[in-house]
């Protein structure tokens, strides 16, 4: 799917962050564990620069959804401002 958002190539990084805990096992730090996805989608255009994000989820799968999600997004608001500049519009406005 990325390949499809993202024909000039995209990178991602995942890094577990685990919840901390004390030599009992109780909690002491942040109180779950969560996986951070850095992306970024790179651009034919050298004037453009390349699209970073970062994202928060608690698993694996929900980082890489809310990643496409995000891609998608990003896709449509491209698409807005491509009509609205065709429409004559000044983007984005003063």
């Amino acid at each position: 799917m990325m390949d499809e958002l993202c024909p000039r190539g995209w990178r991602a990084q995942i890094t577990l962050l685990r919840a901390s805990r004390d030599s009992s096992g109780e909690t002491t730090g942040p109180q779950r564990d969560w996986v951070v996805l850095d992306w970024t989608a790179f651009e034919a255009e050298p004037s453009r620069e390349a699209v970073v994000r970062r994202v928060w989820a608690p698993t694996i799968t929900a980082a890489l959804e809310l990643m496409v999600a995000g891609r998608c997004t990003d896709e449509a608001l491209q698409h807005v401002e491509q009509d609205a500049l065709a429409d004559g519009a000044s983007w984005p406005d003063p």
